[in-house]
């Protein structure tokens, strides 16, 4: 290799960090919601610099998450290897009522919000999405359970989002 592709390529990687995930076999895996495939990962993922959102599992079965601070030229290693399949829960009336499953992914809504506390962990259905703020997150229309926490604190509600809507969640 001549020294000036190994120049390039040395600034190339200053630009971008690797991620290495454990968890459980078979489950499938995100970064900053896009699927990045499905468990053993073959190799690393390659990430820009910055904040990322890694998730396993799905809503479903349970969801696990970490937030990654990616920073030049470094291997971060997650581990999600603690998830375990949600129990079915239910209450003395019997099993837990359900959402509706939201319309063809097609259309789209979108969502703000934010809360008290800047950088509370958002979960929209069981999926840890982001951190607040949040701005304009892309949602299918139709009802979505949004879970609000911050360190032992949680606040919990559904809201529904019809197509094309851009709606503001406090």
């Amino acid at each position: 290799m001549t020294k000036q592709i190994h120049d390039k390529l040395q600034a190339l990687l200053a630009q971008v960090a690797q991620l290495s995930i454990d968890t459980v076999p078979g489950l499938e895996v995100y970064v900053d919601e896009k699927l990045a495939g499905r468990a053993p990962l073959k190799g690393f993922v390659v990430v820009t610099l910055g904040t990322h959102v890694v998730t396993v599992g799905n809503p479903e079965a349970g969801t696990l998450g970490a937030e990654v601070v990616a920073k030049a030229g470094q291997v971060h290693r997650v581990d999600l290897s603690a998830w375990k399949p949600r129990e079915r829960q239910t209450s003395a009336r019997g099993p837990t009522k359900r959402l509706p499953p939201p319309p063809p992914a097609e259309a789209v809504a979108f969502l703000s919000g934010r809360s008290n506390r800047v950088g509370a962990a958002v979960q929209v259905d069981g999926q840890l999405r982001r951190r607040t703020p949040l701005a304009n997150v892309a949602l299918a229309p139709g009802p979505h359970e949004i879970v609000v926490r911050s360190g032992r604190q949680s606040v919990s509600s559904t809201v529904t989002l019809a197509a094309e809507e851009r709606a503001p969640w406090a």
